[in-house]
């Protein structure tokens, strides 16, 4: 392959005749000129076997002279933005995993929250069946009577403890 290195390409043009460049003259003597009269190349020919390749193989040659420019200086320019854009993309990477550290602390304090009040409902009494914390100031049958008022508080906290 071809070496398109920014590197190779600056010493490719480096001294070469300014343009732009255009083609001119019979199918089987394509000239390229640089202006008026200042020949640049002559370009090879199929002995009429094919003159329009023969003309555009020249159109090519003059067109490349300010292409190869133009192509190089816009592989920067997008090398360039590229560069710009890893940057910012490192940037907003670093900022997400800051704050999916302060999330992961938010939520292990929720959960050791979850855990302090658990023991605690489980320290009064809440979980045996027909009995819970609320029971200690009934009397008689309405200490298990009243069982649905609790009963969602027992129900949540049986599913966090699986």
């Amino acid at each position: 392959m071809t070496d398109i290195s920014p590197e190779n390409v600056a010493r490719m043009l480096d001294g070469v005749t300014p343009g732009p460049w255009h083609a001119a003259g019979p199918p089987w003597n394509q000239i390229i000129y640089s202006s008026g009269e200042n020949r640049v190349a002559f370009t090879a020919h199929s002995n009429g076997l094919d003159d329009d390749r023969d003309i555009a193989t020249a159109r090519f040659i003059a067109w490349a002279r300010e292409a190869v420019p133009a192509l190089a200086a816009e592989r920067d320019a997008l090398a360039a933005r590229l560069a710009e854009v890893e940057e910012n993309l490192v940037g907003v990477c670093q900022r997400e995993a800051a704050s999916t550290v302060r999330w992961e602390a938010k939520l292990d304090a929720a959960e050791a929250r979850e855990a302090k009040l658990r023991a605690a409902a489980e320290a009064l009494g809440a979980l045996p069946e027909g009995y819970c914390f609320c029971s200690k100031d009934r009397t008689g049958d309405d200490r298990k009577k009243h069982e649905p008022e609790c009963a969602e508080l027992r129900t949540i906290l049986m599913e966090k403890k699986s």
